[in-house]
């Protein structure tokens, strides 16, 4: 079995279950509509939520290739929608719920470069955002943001500040491509076996959040801390990682680190919560030792190979 949501060897589970999850929403849309859509779209998601629905958002005039929409009449259409019916979507974002609307970009080629940077980094991450993300929707504004909603599985937000170069938008896309993996886990397991709007501290916002927002963040982290394992000999990237990680923490790694710490410590975990999550630890524990490989003397390698055998009953077997 593959991994579950991070690593070299991304389980297929997870592209089955996104494929079972885009054909049940497709279903429930056209009896709900009474309209045959041809293809799943992200706007389907929607269906349970709104009583109508901009036609064409139901029959899939979008791309859905994982490219930035440049249309400029599509995205006013899913603006306006975004901004009445649907504009549950915008629930607990910060500021001006404005500021969270599509927008049209002037430079939409930046945002192509960023996905062939991740899409050139691995196959795990190449395969992973070719088969559960349709489209980028650009949002206006000079701040840096993005999210992803539950009501628009497959479409990532994200907004194109003017000092941000590709490498900087590349871990910004691949941190929303982690919170479209988990929630394609939540469609089938609440990964919390505790209380989900328990407050637990974010290391993505810096204050207390709900525990599932907590965990969404950890599981963005982690893809940021992916695909900088993945671009070691790429140093704009390294450089981009080190930007990004100074935002949260005083890296990826350590941020990386404390949101795990937060979710042991105020959380009860699902079976596949709990999987998620040693998942994340191991690969970040496993990724330090790479790290300090070459620095670190034998005594202290072996210590760091002797700590992570005891926390996760590895066997390890030597040949001398």
């Amino acid at each position: 079995m593959g991994a579950l949501l991070i690593g070299d060897t991304i389980s297929e589970e997870i592209i089955a279950l996104n494929y079972q999850l885009r054909h049940k929403t497709l279903t429930y849309s056209q009896s709900k509509f009474r309209v045959i859509t041809p293809k799943y779209t992200p706007w389907l998601c929607f269906s349970p939520v709104v009583d109508d629905m901009p036609e064409s958002l139901l029959i899939n005039s979008f791309e859905h290739d994982g490219r930035i929409l440049s249309d400029s009449n599509k995205i006013d259409v899913l603006s306006k929608f975004i901004s009445g019916p649907g504009k549950i979507c915008l629930q607990g974002l910060p500021g001006e719920k404005s500021d969270w609307v599509p927008k049209l970009h002037e430079a939409p080629d930046r945002f192509q470069k960023s996905v062939d940077i991740i899409e050139s980094s691995s196959l795990a991450l190449k395969t992973l955002y070719s088969n559960i993300v349709d489209v980028i929707i650009p949002l206006g504004g000079g701040r840096n943001r993005g999210y992803s909603t539950h009501y628009a599985r497959g479409a990532i937000f994200r907004s194109l500040p003017s000092d941000n170069n590709e490498f900087d938008v590349a871990f910004d896309i691949v941190h929303e491509l982690g919170h479209q993996s988990l929630m394609i886990w939540q469609s089938i397991d609440p990964i919390l076996a505790s209380e989900p709007d328990a407050p637990v501290y974010s290391q993505i916002r810096k204050r207390d959040r709900p525990a599932i927002q907590s965990l969404h963040a950890a599981v963005a982290l982690a893809y940021m801390l992916f695909l900088k394992q993945q671009s070691q000999e790429n140093k704009p990237m390294i450089d981009a990682a080190a930007r990004r990680g100074a935002t949260y923490s005083t890296n990826l790694e350590k941020s990386l680190e404390l949101a795990i710490a937060s979710i042991r410590d105020k959380c009860d975990l699902t079976d596949i919560g709990h999987a998620i999550v040693e998942e994340m630890e191991l690969f970040n524990l496993i990724n330090a030792i790479k790290n300090s490989i070459q620095n670190a003397n034998e005594a202290s390698i072996l210590m760091m190979i002797l700590f992570l055998s005891s926390k996760f009953e590895l066997i390890l077997i030597f040949e001398r």
